[in-house]
C-alpha cells in the first residue's frame, strides 16, 4: 500500500522452489541499506533518499518472504477477505494430492498461509474475479492432465469452498475470466491443449459449455479484451508450433477467427495493454524458443510485428504495469529454465 506495483513470482522450475515477493523501492522506505526517505545517506555512497539509483522506481529487492515450498505454476492477487489489501491465490503443479494455497496480506505486506486446503494439483493457473454474483472474489482454476477445472467459491472472509462443477477435461493450460456473451457477468476462455472452449455463466456462477471447437492445437495462453473498437471482448490466444491467433466476438460469444497469423513459434503467454499510447490494445509475447515479441494494433485488431526481440528464449508469464511510474506500461517476464525473471521497462 505504497503507491507503486510489487511483484509476487510463483516459482515452478523444480520441486520446492519457494515463491518470493519482491518489493518495488519507487521512493519509500525499502528493505535495503538506503532508507529511501529520510534524508540521509544511509549506505554511505554519497546519494541520498530519491538520487540512489536503489532508491528508483522500478527497481526490486526480496522482502525475504517465502510463500509455500511447492512447484508453483500459476498466481492471482485480489482482495479475497474484504480487507482492502491484495491476497495472494497460488496454483500448484505437483503429483495429484497436492492442495492450491491462499496466503493473506496484513495489509502491510506480509503474507500468512490460511491453512485451507483448496483443490489438488496438478493446477496450471488462476483466475479471480466474482462469478457468482454476490459482490467478493471467486477462483477459477485451470487443471493438467485430464482432471476437470474447478470452480471455488467465497463466502466473502476468504474462505473458499468447491462448487462442485467439473468443467471441461482436456488438460488445460490457462483460463481468463471477462463477459463474453454481454449478459453482465463473467464468462471463460479456456486455453486447452487441444481446441479452446468458451463457458457461459448463466449470472450466478454455474458454467455452461458453449460447444464452440476454437483453433485445432495446443493452446497455452490466453488474453481478452476488446482490440478490435467494437465494443465486446476479444481473444488473443498463445500458441505451441502453430501461428499465434486473435479472434472476434460477435458481441453473444461466438467467436471466428480473424485469419491472421502472428509469430510462429512456441508461444506460453500473452498479455494485452496500450504499449504504444494510442488508445488501443497492443500484445506482449512471451516465447519458449525464441526472443519475445511486441505486436502493435492499429486500433481495428490488426496487429503487426514491432521487430523488437526481448530477449533470447525460454520465457513463461508475462505481466504488464507501471512498474517506474512514469504513465506507461512495462513489462515482468517469467522465464524458464533457470533463467533469471527480467522486467522490461517502456
Amino acid at each position: 500500500n505504497d503507491g507503486d506495483l510489487d511483484l509476487v513470482v510463483g516459482n515452478r522450475e523444480g520441486a520446492n522452489q519457494a515463491n518470493r515477493i519482491w518489493i518495488n523501492q519507487g521512493h519509500v522506505s525499502c528493505f535495503i541499506d538506503e532508507i529511501c526517505d529520510n534524508g540521509i545517506d544511509d549506505d554511505s555512497d554519497g546519494l541520498i533518499d530519491c538520487d540512489d539509483s536503489e532508491c528508483a522506481p522500478g527497481e526490486f529487492v526480496d522482502s525475504g518472504q517465502v510463500l509455500g515450498n511447492s512447484n508453483s505454476s500459476g498466481v492471482a492477487l485480489g482482495d479475497v477477505d474484504g480487507d482492502g489489501d491484495l491476497d495472494a491465490w497460488i496454483a500448484n503443479y505437483a503429483s495429484p494430492g497436492q492442495s492450491n494455497a491462499l496466503w493473506i496480506n496484513d495489509g502491510a505486506g506480509s503474507f500468512t498461509e490460511s491453512g485451507q486446503s483448496i483443490g489438488y494439483s496438478p493446477s496450471l493457473e488462476i483466475e479471480l474475479g466474482d462469478i457468482d454474483g454476490d459482490g467478493d472474489l471467486d477462483a477459477f482454476v485451470a487443471n493438467w492432465e485430464g482432471q476437470p477445472n474447478r470452480i471455488f467459491t467465497n463466502d466473502g472472509k476468504g474462505i473458499f469452498s468447491d462448487s462442485l462443477q467439473s468443467i471441461g477435461n482436456a488438460s488445460s493450460f490457462e483460463v481468463a475470466l471477462e463477459d463474453l456473451d454481454g449478459d453482465g457477468d463473467l464468462d471463460a476462455w479456456i486455453a486447452n491443449g487441444g481446441p479452446n472452449q468458451v463457458w457461459l455463466n448463466d449470472g450466478i456462477g454455474i458454467f455452461t459449455n458453449s460447444n464452440q471447437s476454437l483453433g485445432s492445437t495446443v493452446s497455452h495462453g490466453v488474453a481478452l479484451g476488446d482490440f478490435d473498437g467494437d465494443g465486446d471482448i476479444d481473444a488473443w490466444v498463445a500458441n505451441i508450433n502453430q501461428p499465434n491467433r486473435t479472434w472476434e466476438n460477435d458481441g453473444l460469444g461466438n467467436f471466428t477467427d480473424s485469419g491472421q497469423a502472428l509469430g510462429n513459434s512456441y508461444s506460453n503467454d500473452v498479455a494485452l495493454g496500450d504499449l504504444d499510447n494510442d488508445g488501443d490494445l497492443d500484445a506482449w509475447v512471451s516465447n519458449y524458443n525464441q526472443p519475445n515479441h511486441v505486436w502493435l494494433n492499429d486500433g481495428n485488431g490488426v496487429f503487426s510485428d514491432s521487430a523488437q526481440e526481448l530477449g533470447n528464449s525460454l520465457g513463461y508469464e508475462v505481466a504488464l504495469g507501471d512498474f517506474d511510474n512514469d504513465n506507461d506500461l512495462d513489462a515482468l517476464v517469467a522465464n524458464e529454465g533457470g533463467q533469471p525473471n527480467k522486467i522490461w521497462l517502456n
